[in-house]
């Protein structure tokens, strides 16, 4: 078996086997949630890129398409791009509403796996909803934050807590 071969297989199982503990100790398999968690973050930064190619901006996902010939040319609305290229505008930064939005995704699997041990009539177990309520507190303290730094630049905050 050769190097090349070998890599894979190992990794493979070592995943396996992380992914059975996981789902055996905890009753929730957390790194398929990752997974799920990095899969959105990149398509995310990948929709980002585009967007702010489409406008012009020389970007990793302008110099990918324009090396095999191609045309980032199908019309997109001026506010969509001014969204994508423009922080100052008065609407929530993207990246916040990704963050947001990963959040609301933990919280749902945090139920999804609720409801899944209540409807077999199992306790679900107070460690693996800590662990979904540690993740989902993560994504919010590096969400709110922008959220409410946002919120101050355009005086949206003005008269709260007087």
């Amino acid at each position: 078996m050769t190097e090349t071969t070998l890599f894979p297989l190992v990794t493979k199982k070592v995943v396996d086997v992380g992914r059975e503990f996981l789902k055996k100790e905890l009753g929730y398999d957390f790194f398929g949630l990752i997974v799920k968690l990095v899969v959105f973050f990149v398509a995310a930064w990948f929709l980002d890129q585009y967007m702010k190619a489409v406008a012009g901006q020389q970007n990793i996902v302008a110099r990918i398409v324009g090396s095999f010939g191609g045309i980032l040319g199908f019309v997109i609305s001026a506010n969509i791009l001014d969204y994508f290229t423009k922080p100052e505008t008065k609407t929530v930064p993207y990246w916040t509403v990704v963050k947001g939005v990963a959040t609301f995704l933990v919280f749902m699997e945090a139920k999804n796996y609720y409801d899944l041990n209540e409807s077999e009539n199992r306790k679900p177990s107070p460690f693996t909803l800590g662990i979904f309520a540690l993740i989902a507190f993560v994504l919010a303290v590096m969400t709110f934050p922008d959220l409410l730094n946002h919120m101050q630049k355009l005086n949206m905050l003005k008269g709260i807590g007087k």
